[in-house]
């Protein structure tokens, strides 16, 4: 099941900050509430892969990671044919402990050939949202901050989870800005490990 529009109205800003409840059009790639998700907005700043093309992105080593990126702000941004980019939503999401959040891309920039990834929004995560955008066109195509940019679907949970993705000290709880690739080392974990046992209730 989906949460329909007159359901994500009731969530509102205690979820979604800023709230718009209305789909909000004007010549822009539209954004706020829709039938039944939130059209989220891209924000000005942007994780840039540098010009080079050499270099390994590890995804445990944040620092060397860094050192290939341009944090940049641009109103509207170019991307060629080919690259990627790191981004983020306008929005601060607060999920629920019991809805789990599907993001997926706008038709209007799909049919530009531009992909939009990111993985699920776990019951219990917040923070802005860091969107991996691809040009799968042979064109370079502009993304407009401030304009829509992928949807939001919320899909409540059969049951509470026993532990959501805040008490698990997930690396990316409370993200401000774009964020990279993040492994949290082994003595910052909280000492839990899965037993394989369920915890009683």
């Amino acid at each position: 099941m989906v949460l329909a529009d007159r359901q994500i109205s009731k969530l509102g800003q205690s979820v979604i900050d800023p709230f718009i409840g209305e789909t909000v059009r004007n010549g822009a790639v539209s954004y706020g509430l829709s039938t039944a998700g939130y059209d989220l907005r891209l924000a000005s700043e942007f994780l840039v892969p540098a010009s080079r093309r050499t270099g390994v992105l590890d995804p445990k080593d944040r620092a060397t990671a860094a050192k290939l990126f341009s944090r940049v702000r641009a109103r509207k941004l170019l991307l060629g044919p080919g690259r990627f980019v790191l981004a983020r939503t306008v929005e601060t999401v607060r999920m629920p402990p019991d809805l789990l959040g599907i993001v997926v891309g706008k038709s209007t920039y799909a049919r530009c050939g531009i992909l939009v990834n990111t993985t699920p929004i776990e019951p219990g995560w917040e923070g802005v949202i860091t969107l991996e955008i691809s040009n799968l066109s042979p064109f370079s195509v502009v993304l407009y901050a401030g304009e829509g940019i992928a949807q939001l679907l919320f899909m409540p949970l059969r049951t509470r989870p026993l532990r959501h993705y805040g008490q698990r000290g997930g690396a990316y709880q409370g993200q401000t800005t774009v964020t990279l690739p993040t492994v949290v080392p082994p003595a910052e974990h909280d000492g839990r490990r899965n037993t394989g046992t369920r915890r009683a209730r």
